[in-house]
This record gives structure tokens, C-alpha cells and sequence, in this order.
């Protein structure tokens, strides 16, 4: 005897009503045992084809993003593109994995002409022979974003020890012409003389450019993550200053002056640290000790 599963075990009211009065309505199904078994083919073949409707993956235009979707109006589709563009220019590079990295390479804006690639140094130029792929600490090796912050700290690093180097030597020759103090000053000699107004003049343009150079560059934090992350449209040490228009519009052209600038800049920072080095060892200037080697 099989056991029925009986969800409404009433008895029809239309029993009650005389044959010939009214029509009498089927009876009512019961939910049983038979009726699940029944149905139960059916039930499969319907849980099946929502799991592969759930499982197939939309197809989606890599180099389009959210673009490729199709909209359901103009102001949704506006308004996609709008986050979209959001998305690509400030999304971090930092926590990706290769193969999303190499995703995101494929439809990422070139950079006066570059683009991150598997190459040394993700493909950013500044290797030169003979020295080529020179970096023994492995920092080359780290995600994008990072090899990008460190290529903003070579290149600013590199223009200001460019600029020091010169003022150095200036310094030593030139101070006692704008300034109340005896010529043939050392560096540290003559910092101790500069009056604090104009120090503090110094301190201010510093820290205004570095700001712009901040708000340029780098992703306006909204967490604590976002806080080292650059902009993916912002080429590093592009900041936008270029009076003499030197920087060439071609891929080529612009990869060969940054390496030229990035070499000075290399060259230029181990020189002004031989400089100081020089001066806290004889306590003399580098006019001085020059004249008595070539002497």
C-alpha cells in the first residue's frame, strides 16, 4: 500500500450538489507520491537548462568592457560608459594576476605610444647597453603598478639631482653675489647662512608643485588600498611641463628621449652625492679640490 502525501484531504463540496442542478467539476488532484514521480523528468530537464543558462558566460568585448553590453536606453548605456571610463583610467593594476594584467594590457589607452607588455621593465624604456636589463634586486618584477611609482621616483629623483648638481657648483661661485656672505663657501657652510625667509619661499614652491604633481598622477584615495595607486592615463614623470615643446610626438622619438633623460638623471644623482661626500671629507669646496688635483 503506498503511502499518499495528501496536502488537502477535504471532501469536494460539489458531492453535495444534485446531479442535473449544476455541472459537477473534476476532482481535485491530490499531491501523491505518483504525481512527484511523474513530474519528476520534467523538473530536471528545467533545473538543468537554469543551471546552464547561469553558467554561460556572457560574451563581452575585452578591449570594449562594459561598452560591448548592449543598453536598454541611451541614458543607461551614457551612463555605463561613464563608469566604464571610471573603471579603466582609475582601476589599480597592483592586486591583478598575470593573465588579468595581460586582459587588461590588451584594451589598456597607449602612453605617448606604451602599452604594459611581458617585456623588462613591463616594456617601459630606459634600458640601455651596455648595461641593458640591469636590475639586481629584482624590482622590475613587481606588479605594474608598483614598477610605475618606482619609474616616477627614478625619473623626479633624476631631474632634481640634474638640477642640484648644477646649483652645487653655482652655489660655490655665485652665492656671494646675491647673498650677504664671504665667497668660497662649502654647501653646508653656506645652507647655514641662508636666511629662513627665503628657505621658507623654497618650502612653499616645493610643496606646491609636488601637489600638482599629486593630484596629476595619482588616484584620489577612497580607502586606505587606494592610497599608493597612480592613474592609468598618467605616464610617470609626464607632468604636463614642457615650455620648449622638446618632447617628440612619435612612439620612437619619445621612448629615445626618455631613456636619454633617465640616464642623465642616473648619471646626475651619483654625482651629487660623490659632490657632498667630497666636500664633508677635505672640508673644502669642489673648485678647491679640483684646482689641487689638476694643479
Amino acid at each position: 500500500m503506498k503511502l499518499h502525501l495528501s496536502l488537502l484531504a477535504l471532501t469536494p463540496a460539489t458531492a453535495l450538489i444534485p446531479t442535473g442542478s449544476k455541472p459537477v467539476p473534476p476532482p481535485m488532484r491530490v499531491a501523491t507520491a505518483e504525481l512527484f514521480e511523474s513530474q519528476e523528468p520534467l523538473l530536471d530537464t528545467l533545473s538543468k537548462k537554469r543551471r546552464r543558462r547561469r553558467r554561460a558566460p556572457a560574451a563581452v568585448d575585452l578591449a570594449g568592457g562594459l561598452d560591448a553590453l548592449p543598453a536598454r536606453s541611451s541614458g543607461e548605456a551614457s551612463s555605463r560608459r561613464g563608469r566604464a571610463q571610471m573603471q579603466r583610467r582609475d582601476a589599480p593594476l597592483t592586486t591583478m594576476g598575470r593573465r588579468a594584467r595581460r586582459l587588461r594590457f590588451a584594451g589598456a589607452a597607449p602612453l605617448h605610444g606604451w602599452v604594459p607588455t611581458d617585456d623588462f621593465c613591463y616594456g617601459l624604456p630606459g634600458a640601455l647597453a651596455p648595461l641593458g636589463d640591469f636590475d639586481p634586486f629584482n624590482l622590475s618584477k613587481e606588479s605594474v603598478g608598483t614598477v610605475r611609482r618606482y619609474r616616477e621616483a627614478e625619473v623626479m629623483h633624476g631631474r632634481v639631482a640634474m638640477v642640484a648638481f648644477v646649483g652645487f657648483l653655482v652655489g660655490e661661485h655665485g652665492a656671494h653675489q646675491v647673498l650677504d656672505v664671504e665667497p668660497s663657501l662649502t654647501h653646508d657652510a653656506l645652507l647655514l647662512k641662508t636666511p629662513g625667509l627665503l628657505l621658507g619661499a623654497l618650502a612653499t614652491v616645493v610643496g606646491v608643485c609636488e601637489a600638482y604633481r599629486a593630484a596629476r598622477g595619482w588616484v584620489t584615495p577612497e580607502s586606505p588600498d587606494q592610497v599608493w595607486q597612480m592613474r592609468e592615463s598618467y605616464y610617470p614623470g609626464d607632468i604636463g611641463f614642457d615650455p620648449l615643446r622638446l618632447a617628440p610626438n612619435d612612439t620612437a622619438g619619445f621612448a629615445a628621449m626618455a631613456t636619454r633623460e633617465l640616464q642623465h638623471g642616473r648619471l646626475a644623482m651619483i654625482a651629487f652625492m660623490g659632490l657632498v661626500a667630497q666636500e664633508y671629507q677635505t672640508h673644502e669646496t669642489v673648485s678647491d679640490s679640483l684646482s689641487k688635483l689638476l694643479a
